[in-house]
């Protein structure tokens, strides 16, 4: 599992879920959850069709986020295999609109529905 680090006294936190390459059709959540613990905080859902939704804010006071976990599943298919054969899928992590980190995934892509499921915690820097 990935550690996405951020300041303590920044800015709130903004996740940002981005398909950069697959012509694909994608329905994802994102859950933000207690560490050590299946309890969600938050869950974010969305999809490829507007990709100015699929912004979010964590909550605030961003102190709280320590330690969580962010969990996104994914499911896709192709819409055209002639146009690409491979997917980049990432859900990045911003502070005051600089990227601190992502955690991604990419692949080839096959005539059958596909999924993925990636992790992360988030971390106070120096604590």
């Amino acid at each position: 599992m990935n550690n996405i680090f951020y300041e303590k006294d920044g800015d709130p936190l903004k996740i940002k879920f981005k398909v950069e390459n697959g012509v694909i059709a994608i329905a994802y959540t994102i859950k933000l959850s207690e560490r050590d613990s299946n309890k969600a905080v938050a869950y974010y859902d969305g999809d490829n069709q507007n990709p100015e939704d699929d912004v979010y804010f964590l909550p605030i006071p961003i102190e709280q986020n320590n330690e969580r976990i962010l969990r996104l599943s994914a499911t896709f298919y192709p819409l055209d295999l002639d146009l690409s054969k491979k997917y980049l899928i990432k859900l990045e992590v911003y502070q005051r609109d600089i990227l601190l980190d992502s955690i991604e995934q990419d692949g080839d892509l096959t005539l059958s529905t596909q999924a993925i499921l990636l992790f992360a915690k988030l971390k106070i820097k120096g604590e």
